[in-house]
């Protein structure tokens, strides 16, 4: 059977008593102990029992997580964080069976005659394993996925359940980490100890779905996850005629096991990185629009110094090379900054420094940078 689709109490109050009303005119009151007649009665159902296959696995949206010997996660909750995911379990419980009012939730529309059906067990040798998926305490680690986890197709998880498979989990991590929580159940070998695997990147992190407890070669970087707060460069250049100001501007900093493009740290070592934008505006005496862009070089741009050491840095920044001008320099489309230091993995704090390097371009022409002053160094710290 493959995934179920999910359902809701309100279809199916119209379906159960369509349901009962024909099969009380054929049988009488005696509902459970009689059919139909049609041929394409389930051939999974037992009396009043629906017995699930041995790989039944569901996402259930948000509702009442109160199944039989439901328990807290120790420490509050279980959880991994990679570079485009954080996904969180806060309760979890296990059962042979499901009484009605349980089992309800679960009713597949495929299924025929849902009264038939008044409880669900396991497949002999099974038992139901039952995650209450919550909203995440940490973001995925990069940035730019703070919002949302990545897709299915660049983070596989999958749940390993001692039988050798490996079972995707229907929906995807998204699916578990609303605000509003949801339900995923599975259905597992009695006796197993059922393990999400999470790869991300080119590696793999686990947790035990029955403990909580992750694997001990997961990144220590995520747990927890170091960061800083928002950090703001600037530099203007400046003519008898026109001026021109660069202005990196980065929506935080953190400490990475890995980043884009760099990859994954060496042992002891982590990635300082800082993602964001890198502005470029002009202004004329004329009022004229005029292209102004910048394409630097983040090893001669950027560095950063702590306890005697200078790391310069890796990466891309540069200007959206769109056209601004006039007699006054207004909000411009951004460009892209991503730039990365690789620091010692017990590095909590630095000095920042911004000195613009690279390639510029001003109204078509090339101009070489010589800034008004010095940008100010800009002390960081991470908590």
């Amino acid at each position: 059977m493959g995934t179920l689709e999910r359902r809701t109490l309100a279809r199916w109050g119209r379906r159960r008593a369509a349901v009962r009303a024909g099969l009380l005119a054929v049988c009488g009151a005696v509902v459970v102990s009689c059919s139909t007649g049609t041929d394409d009665a389930d051939p999974e159902a037992t009396g009043t029992v629906k017995v699930l296959p041995a790989d039944y696995r569901t996402t259930e949206p948000a509702g009442s997580f109160d199944y039989p010997g439901t328990r807290k996660y120790p420490g509050g909750s279980a959880e991994l964080v990679g570079p485009h995911y954080a996904i969180r379990f806060d309760e979890v419980a296990t059962a042979t069976s499901l009484d009605r009012d349980h089992a309800f939730k679960f009713y597949d529309p495929d299924w025929n005659h849902p009264e038939d059906f008044a409880t669900m067990k396991a497949a002999p040798g099974h038992r139901l394993l039952f995650l209450h998926g919550v909203e995440p305490r940490r973001k995925p680690a990069l940035p730019e996925y703070a919002e949302a986890n990545a897709t299915a197709e660049k983070v596989k998880a999958t749940v390993r359940v001692g039988d050798g498979a490996g079972r995707a989990i229907p929906g995807g991590l998204g699916g578990l980490t609303g605000a509003s929580g949801a339900t995923l159940v599975m259905s597992v070998p009695t006796g197993a100890h059922p393990v999400l695997s999470v790869e991300d990147a080119g590696r793999t992190q686990s947790i035990d779905l029955i403990t909580g407890k992750r694997d001990p070669d997961a990144p220590a970087g995520y747990y927890p996850l170091r960061h800083g707060g928002d950090c703001n460069l600037r530099s203007t250049h400046q003519t008898n005629r026109d001026a021109q100001q660069l202005e990196a501007d980065c929506k935080g900093y953190t400490l990475q096991p890995y980043v884009p493009d760099g990859g994954w740290a060496p042992k002891g070592k982590a990635w300082l990185y800082l993602e964001g934008s890198l502005y470029g505006a002009s202004t004329d005496v004329s009022g004229a629009a005029k292209t102004f862009g910048a394409d630097l070089d983040a090893g001669r741009s950027f560095s950063l110094t702590f306890k005697g050491t200078t790391v310069t840095g890796r990466g891309f920044a540069a200007t959206s090379g769109k056209p601004t001008g006039g007699t006054a320099a207004g909000t411009v489309d951004p460009g892209s900054l991503g730039v990365r230091f690789l620091v010692p993995d017990a590095f909590r704090s630095g000095t920042l420094h911004f000195t613009p390097q690279g390639t510029f371009t001003y109204d078509g022409k090339r101009i070489s940078w010589q800034p008004d002053e010095p940008t100010p160094p800009l002390d960081i710290r991470l908590s």
